[in-house]
């Protein structure tokens, strides 16, 4: 994703959040409250940490995407101290997990320049299986990063991803900041 693209999502997300008393609530899927930090669905959840301020994203049919879709953002801003944001992306996805890491890492390469992927295999906090990146974005001073579990779900292919300037988050800090997150096999459906 080049810096363009990724200061572009930065400003989309900032553009979607509102203060709690200004934000309707969505019942639609059975999402939560959108003045709660969270996101859950009928095959992950996740809770964003303190100091994160959930943007007003429509909500979405958790089990149909036509293409990678934004489902859930959350900002952290401060007047002196570095910004940061984190996505849940979701697309359907019947393959393997290695086949969706593969994929989304292509699809990030082919977005732009000056995109580096370190990656390594592990599981979510409940023991879903999951690839952990740390994706680099850019040079110079408009480089970012992007910490991120992706996983598979039997239907759907997950990005939970932290974005923040280079140097402004660690590694520790965003696997603290998404250790939340948890996946299970998407319940079967009678289509």
């Amino acid at each position: 994703m080049n810096r363009f693209a990724v200061a572009a999502l930065f400003a989309a997300c900032a553009s979607f959040v509102l203060p709690a008393s200004a934000q309707v609530p969505q019942q639609a899927y059975g999402t939560p409250s959108p003045t709660a930090a969270t996101y859950n669905d009928p095959a992950m959840s996740f809770t964003a940490p303190p100091g994160y301020v959930k943007a007003n994203i429509p909500a979405h049919d958790p089990a149909k995407f036509d293409g990678p879709t934004m489902v859930a953002a959350f900002m952290k801003a401060s007047k002196n101290g570095p910004r940061s944001s984190i996505t849940i992306q979701i697309e359907n996805f019947d393959g393997t997990l290695d086949d969706f890491e593969s994929s989304s890492e292509n699809d990030l390469r082919g977005q732009g320049d000056s995109v580096f992927i370190r990656k390594n295999q592990t599981t979510l906090s409940n023991g879903m299986p999951a690839y952990w990146r740390h994706v680099t974005i850019g040079t110079g001073f408009d480089q970012l990063e992007r910490y991120e579990y992706v996983w598979v779900d039997g239907l759907r292919g997950i990005d939970l991803a932290l974005t923040a300037r280079n140097g402004d988050v660690t590694e520790a800090q965003a696997k603290l900041a998404l250790a939340s997150a948890t996946g299970v096999a998407y319940p079967q459906r009678d289509f």
